[in-house]
């Protein structure tokens, strides 16, 4: 099980953090060896007051061994 802290926003279906803080996930999210592919992309900036035109995608591949 885990939780997210921050705030769910309907609008762009995706978790936001308060102005001045953080989005933290805890909990066992990658429990198994293997790689994975961690995907973040920014639609907003100035908590939702810009769209941009395109979101920036950042992508990590994180390889995980036991």
């Amino acid at each position: 099980m885990h939780t997210v802290g921050g705030n769910f926003d309907d609008l762009t279906n995706t978790w936001i953090s308060d102005p001045g803080s953080q989005t933290i996930v805890n909990g066992q999210i990658i429990s198994h060896s293997g790689n994975y592919k961690m995907v973040l992309e920014n639609t907003t900036l100035d908590n939702d007051k810009t769209d941009l035109t395109q979101a920036i995608k950042y992508e990590y591949n994180i390889p995980v061994t036991q």
